[in-house]
């Protein structure tokens, strides 16, 4: 019976357009791209994302963003050399974001959010780096050659992402982290079964 009253109220949420207006972001301009980018590239996940305490919103839809823009690369760049440029545009970007300085962080929407949101919750320089790294092994790749090794990208494109939104949360827990783990790889081979 609560279950019941507890998914229709969320239904009345989702309905709701008045609702994303209401997100505090750094700037309205950047905050409202990367709610309305992963909204457009990744509405699974946005949904899920609009479950988080407002302080921890902005900076997963910073982080969703940030994934987004680095598997692009992968799916929309037909020359390997392009490919990688891209990725070094990003990972110099994290290290910019990485920074206290803002004045080093490029004026991408993105990159703006991902630098607001280490400012706030310290982001692990490798988390993000797995990220970038898991797309450049698969610039040139069609397929896995094996379930383990769609495994082990999975663990590296997917898992990534969450250990990233519960450093955002504030969670620090081993617990949680191989939750984390688990749900990137089931989520991502689900997402190649597609």
């Amino acid at each position: 019976m609560s279950f019941h009253r507890t998914s229709s109220s969320l239904l009345k949420l989702f309905k709701n357009e008045s609702l994303f207006s209401t997100y505090r972001f750094s700037s309205k301009t950047t905050g409202e791209y990367c709610l309305n980018y992963v909204k457009k590239y990744d509405y699974e996940n946005f949904v899920c994302t609009l479950l988080l305490e407002n302080s921890a919103r902005a900076s997963a839809l910073a982080v969703r963003s940030f994934n987004i823009e680095i598997a692009q690369v992968v799916e929309n760049v037909s020359q390997e050399t392009i490919g990688l440029m891209r990725l070094k545009f990003w990972e110099e970007t994290v290290e910019k974001c990485l920074s206290t300085n803002y004045k080093l962080v490029p004026k991408h929407p993105v990159a703006q959010e991902l630098f607001r949101a280490n400012s706030i919750k310290k982001l692990s320089k490798r988390y993000l780096h797995n990220l970038i790294n898991s797309r450049k092994t698969t610039l040139n790749i069609l397929g896995f050659k094996s379930l383990e090794d769609m495994e082990k990208y999975t663990e590296q494109s997917v898992s990534n992402v969450y250990y990233l939104i519960l450093e955002s949360c504030g969670v620090k827990n081993i617990d949680a982290d191989h939750a984390a783990s688990h749900l990137g790889k089931a989520q991502g081979i689900v997402q190649h079964l597609r």
